[in-house]
């Protein structure tokens, strides 16, 4: 008896179709997973430009503002010495972040920002750090700001500003609790 080597085509495309319905099922996980990270990225950009602005104040030793404005965010000097935002060339601009550039993927800079994802604040639309490195928002002296995108669970959404700490959390629908 001769005995047979290899596979025949029918277990080829048994396990071709088991292959199939298992990435089938992935992709949607997948897609998920994706947006998730793109938003963890963009909240840690924010907190880590909102850090970068503190230290900036702290040494040069005048005012940084960081201003938000729809799904984009400039970094401010007061260099009028006024104590409030102004565009240029009153207060000069530091760092300007639009939806495009505000989530970089690991690699590379030319991932954009999923298109349902919105940056919502309530400082009253800027946080200011004076020469000491002490926040203040233009409503309260603290203030949150959040990224949401419809149906997306990240572990990480929001950034908490207090006058001398910030931390990033999550949101629970009416704060945000520190992680």
């Amino acid at each position: 008896m001769k005995k047979d080597k290899g596979y025949s085509m029918i277990e080829l495309m048994i396990v071709i179709a088991i292959m199939g319905i298992c990435v089938g099922l992935a992709i949607p996980n997948l897609s998920n997973l994706v947006k998730k990270n793109r938003v963890e990225n963009q909240i840690r950009r924010i907190y880590s430009d909102l850090m970068n602005a503190r230290v900036m104040a702290m040494s040069r030793n005048i005012t940084h503002f960081v201003v938000f404005a729809g799904n984009q965010y400039t970094v401010m000097e007061d260099t009028n010495l006024n104590g409030v935002p102004d565009a240029a060339p009153a207060d000069t601009q530091r760092l300007r972040r639009s939806s495009v550039d505000i989530v970089p993927m690991t690699y590379s800079n030319t991932a954009t920002t999923p298109p349902d994802a919105v940056i919502l604040e309530s400082c009253g639309g800027w946080v200011a750090f004076n020469p000491r490195g002490i926040a203040r928002t233009a409503i309260a002296p603290n203030g949150t700001i959040r990224i949401t995108v419809p149906n997306v669970h990240p572990s990480r959404d929001c950034v908490s500003i207090s006058p001398t700490q910030m931390r990033l959390g999550k949101w629970d629908g009416a704060t945000c609790n520190e992680i």
